[in-house]
């Protein structure tokens, strides 16, 4: 599939088939859900019982941890025990560091997820060579191949699964920090597998950073193409954490791949309890259907459609709050809600729209026309542009709001017309989780494209408005377009997890509420959590049982601490650098 051809219409990308015990993934199947346990892998019990909730919430696969040999060889017992219970669902064995541990994981699992940034790459010192490059490279063809040439005689599958936080510091020093790297980790496995002629392979592109993520996935897909490559994707964001904003972060960068027809297989990784996650995937997958039964949105005669876009930049400045210079802004729009009441808000609105004598003053300096993508034809255009002050609220009531909204600033974009522009829907739903997801999705999309000066979520059947404000400053967020809250990063916890992973999340963030702009990482293990916070300011990672290392900008700063202290040492560390500030004190 060429993203130039379906920058407007839904169309799902066909990829290869994948063999996955008896359920297949890819091709012709539909979109598959997973989850992944956070119980111990030795803890057969509580596996068999996660397992079972996962599969009754709607699961088509369950992925577990395997730290080693004998985590590996227990998911051959979670297996036995599931099949006697009547629940033969296919299990993943999730492996890190250890080939003798996803060689023995091929006569357990059902497939087996490995991480290219720590398979057969071993910490280095200084600059490879050429030569040692080179030597590494015939070290993974050795090593991987062996495991291939296994998976192959056993009929299992394999997931490359390329992780942002844990590439090999040979590929970032080849290629860098950043999805040119993630893509080329993961090319150099698929290779080896293409050359073995072994096709049972699903390939994942993950970061904590929706735009690394997408780019990554997107970039990947290009490669393929190129190398006559068309293996399934999983989609996921790593680290996305947990209650609104780990939905919304999800939402923002499965959502807007799914929108381009990428995807056969999704896990949305929540800081919660496991099961928590299938709704949530569930609510992805029904965007997809409704995107496929939504009418065609006819092509025109528009030009090339530009994933990346910088309308948002080239705008005309109007007002005090729009323009090129200016983060995009959240307009509360309030005209058929049950409740005015905004009290409580950290950041209130950036405008209020309550009826329509607002247009001329909600926003100083600007004057709103709104007008559905149906209504933008060549006279609308042109009374906008004769307006100097106009500001487009552009509204979408099409089942595929996203290629709606993509038209509308295709024409806009042909007309030279640089009036800035915030996004608009009415979402009839009354169940916030199900609101979120769709606004994140739809509306996310285009704001990582570049395009939309801000954004007007109108959801009447809700009946706490301050909450939609919420929604909205969070997908601006999430998207790297505005901060306006504490950002934390935190994984969805397995068994490695090393501490009580949900209590803790809820501790930190009661204590760091507040500290607008501050980036706090929490990780249950060290597998990727160094790297995945590598950007955060502060971090808090399980180093073993009961004890917290602490780290800022990206390094260990104190190590060992025992775990009920962990927290209060946190906020010391943030104190003490100088970085303890809030809006109100």
């Amino acid at each position: 599939m060429s993203e130039e051809n379906t920058p407007y219409n839904y169309r799902r990308r066909h990829s290869s088939t994948v063999h996955i015990a008896s359920t297949m993934m890819g091709g012709d199947c539909p979109i598959r859900l997973q989850s992944m346990t956070n119980t111990s892998t030795m803890d057969t019990t509580a596996s068999t019982e996660q397992c079972m909730r996962l599969s009754e919430a709607g699961a088509d696969y369950v992925r577990l941890t395997a730290q080693g040999v004998r985590e590996a060889k227990n998911i051959g017992e979670i297996a036995k025990l599931l099949k006697q219970k009547g629940y033969p669902i296919p299990l993943i064995a999730d492996i890190h560091f250890s080939p003798k541990a996803a060689q023995a994981a091929l006569h357990t699992a059902d497939k087996v997820r490995i991480n290219p940034g720590n398979f057969v790459d071993s910490p280095h010192k200084g600059l490879y060579s050429e030569a040692e490059f080179e030597e590494a490279t015939q070290r993974v063809e050795e090593i991987f191949g062996t495991f291939v040439d296994e998976a192959k005689l056993l009929g299992k599958a394999i997931r490359i699964g390329v992780n942002h936080g844990s590439l090999s510091e040979r590929m970032m020093q080849r290629y860098g920090d950043n999805p040119l790297g993630m893509v080329e980790s993961c090319m150099e496995y698929l290779r080896v597998c293409h050359h073995r002629d072994y096709h049972d392979v699903v390939i994942s592109m993950k970061s904590s950073n929706v735009l690394v993520m997408t780019q990554a996935v997107r970039l990947l897909v290009s490669r393929m193409e190129e190398e006559g490559m068309a293996y399934p994707l999983h989609l996921g964001v790593t680290e996305a954490g947990n209650e609104t904003d780990g939905r919304i972060r999800s939402a923002l960068g499965i959502g807007t791949l799914l929108a381009d027809g990428y995807g056969d297989t999704i896990r949305v990784s929540l800081s919660e309890d496991p099961v928590a996650e299938l709704p949530v995937a569930r609510i992805l997958i029904g965007l997809t259907e409704q995107w496929s039964r939504a009418p065609q949105i006819e092509r025109e005669e528009l030009g090339t459609y530009e994933r990346e876009y910088t309308q948002r930049k080239d705008c005309l400045p109007v007002g005090e709050l729009l323009g090129p210079n200016y983060p995009p802004i959240v307009l509360a729009d309030l005209r058929q809600a049950c409740s005015r009441d905004l009290t409580g808000l950290a950041t209130p609105p950036d405008a209020l729209l309550q009826s329509e004598e607002d247009y001329q003053t909600a926003i100083p300096g600007g004057k709103i026309i709104q007008l559905d993508c149906s209504e933008l034809n060549e006279t609308r255009i042109e009374e906008i542009r004769c307006s100097l002050s106009s500001i487009l609220l552009l509204s979408s009531s099409h089942l595929n709001p996203i290629g709606d909204w993509r038209k509308a600033f295709q024409k806009m974009r042909k007309a030279k017309l640089h009036t800035p522009v915030l996004l608009h829907r009415n979402y009839a739903d009354n169940d916030l989780e199900t609101l979120m997801v769709k606004a994140s999705t739809e509306m996310g999309a285009l704001l990582l494209e570049g395009r939309a000066n801000g954004l007007a979520i109108s959801a009447p059947k809700i009946s706490n408005q301050g909450e939609i404000v919420r929604i909205a400053y969070s997908i601006l967020q999430a998207a790297r377009l505005r901060t306006t809250t504490t950002e934390y990063i935190s994984c969805p916890g397995c068994g490695r997890t090393l501490y009580d992973l949900g209590s803790t999340i809820r501790q930190i963030k009661k204590a760091t509420a507040g500290l607008v702009g501050l980036k706090i990482g929490i990780m249950g293990c060290i597998v990727n959590g160094p790297g995945e916070m590598a950007d955060a300011d502060y971090g808090y990672v399980g180093a073993g049982p009961g004890r917290i290392d602490l780290y800022r900008h990206g390094k260990c700063v104190e190590k060992g601490i025992p775990a009920d202290q962990a927290v209060t040492r946190l906020v010391a560390l943030i104190k003490s650098h100088g970085d303890w500030s809030r809006p109100n004190g």
